[in-house]
């Protein structure tokens, strides 16, 4: 019983947090339910998946736009054996660089799987830049 409500506990937290950084209850709602439903179907938890959600969001990212990013991230992530901690360790980076508004020496020297680099330009494949092909 104390597992369900600390879990419930949890959920209101990540609701409230969510809610401050989109503006509104609803969108917040809407994006935890669906949260919820991907952390059922990839190899990441609900923490994992909010706090990079969290991650991309504070940069003025839209929920929508946020979840398909880390959701190719944790794609890449996944097919490399990686798990929560490698995709937090990559939000943060995708937000550095959106923070800065480029990438830097550093950020280029992780050499991102292209995928992660066409999830971040929100392009697909067949249409990104060379630098992503690599």
């Amino acid at each position: 019983v104390s597992t369900g409500v600390q879990y419930n506990a949890q959920l209101e937290q990540y609701q409230t947090a969510l809610t401050n950084m989109l503006g509104s209850e609803a969108e917040a709602v809407a994006l935890l339910d669906e949260i919820k439903q991907d952390a059922a179907k990839t190899p990441f938890d609900t923490a994992g998946l909010v706090k990079a959600n969290e991650l991309l969001i504070s940069t003025g990212i839209d929920a929508e736009s946020s979840r398909r990013t880390i959701l190719a991230l944790g794609d890449a992530v996944s097919a490399t054996g990686g798990g929560n901690d490698e995709l937090s360790r990559m939000a943060q980076n995708l937000q550095q660089i959106q923070n800065a508004g480029k990438a830097t020496s550093a950020d280029i020297s992780l050499r991102m799987p292209a995928l992660m680099c066409t999830a971040f330009l929100r392009t697909t494949p067949e249409k990104a830049p060379k630098k992503c092909k690599k």
